[in-house]
């Protein structure tokens, strides 16, 4: 510690008669310690002798209840409280909202959207441009949706309407809070809907984050890819609003399924189901642009106004 050390360097190395003094006060200290130690773990072992009737508890019982202990501390990492486990009634009716949104404020046509299961679990994972992205891939749905937003949103007058609409916060920080609820979520059967790129961009699954393969493997429920065309077009802001009946687009692919595999490590079955997650979601983007004729953004203001280095 530097007082310490401050102090030793101020008033020097004690000699002579000092460090007699010193020695013998440091022997007779020592030896004071030594007798209240013995005193109080002769008491110890009376007291747990006098509670455990006449026997200590053996290192292996110590050993069992700390480890005890700490799997309940694992398996509680993927169980949120109760509270804040959003209910099936916000999806129900905010996704007519966003269905008034899709079909009356803007004209949006949707393709195959047959391939989301109407009941179980299951993730829905889109490409990610603009910011009503969300707004349109819950209005379009077959089903209610959990979709998780970024934590910022749910700050000022719009949180209280997120939260009564059943949508999930993400601190993009960490995250993991997010990930449990949406797991609690899947474990009774909803649907969470998740954009794997983490933010708004090109939405070309450049970079894929792997929140959702993670809940895909821990989960069991199928990913169904979606892509979604013209909610922002190249110079607008990651925050524009598309204009009135503006032509929009959105695609869903086939469920995908992503399991374990006996012998091979979790970071590896991790980074190969985020892999095929990318690469179907990814072939069914490019796929809608031509289908559609509607281009994705050629810029990515998030990207272009990070600091070198961060990109």
């Amino acid at each position: 510690m530097a007082g310490a050390g401050g102090t030793e360097s101020a008033w020097g190395a004690p000699g002579g008669d000092d460090a007699a003094r010193t020695g013998e006060a440091a022997r007779t200290g020592e030896a004071a310690r030594t007798g209240e130690a013995a005193r109080t773990e002769g008491s110890a072992r009376t007291e747990g002798s006098a509670r455990t009737g006449g026997a200590a508890p053996s290192s292996d019982a110590v050993r069992s209840g700390d480890a005890s202990r700490k799997a309940a501390v694992r398996r509680d990492v993927t169980k949120p409280p109760l509270a804040t486990i959003p209910g099936p009634s916000g999806p129900a009716w905010s996704r007519w909202v966003g269905r008034f949104l899709a079909k009356v404020v803007w004209s949006t046509r949707v393709v195959n959207g047959a391939n989301l299961p109407l009941d179980g679990p299951v993730l829905v994972a889109a490409n990610h441009t603009g910011l009503m992205d969300g707004p349109v891939v819950l209005g379009v749905a077959r089903r209610p949706l959990h979709i998780l937003v970024k934590d910022s949103m749910f700050r000022g007058p719009l949180g209280p309407v997120l939260r009564a609409a059943g949508q999930i916060p993400v601190d993009r920080q960490g995250g993991r809070s997010a990930l449990t609820t949406a797991l609690a979520v899947l474990k009774r059967g909803g649907a969470v809907g998740v954009f794997p790129e983490g933010n708004r961009g090109r939405g070309d699954l450049a970079e894929v984050r792997a929140g959702v393969a993670w809940l895909a493997l821990t989960s069991g429920a199928p990913v169904v890819p979606v892509a979604v065309l013209g909610t922002r077009r190249t110079g607008q802001k990651v925050g524009a609003i598309p204009g009135f009946r503006r032509r929009l687009y959105v695609e869903v692919g086939e469920p995908i399924v992503v399991e374990r595999t006996p012998g091979v490590s979790g970071r590896v079955t991790l980074e190969a189901a985020n892999r095929e997650i990318r690469d179907a979601l990814s072939a069914l983007v490019v796929g809608a642009v031509e289908r559609s004729g509607i281009a994705l953004p050629l810029d990515d203001p998030n990207r272009e106004k990070a600091p070198r280095g961060d990109v």
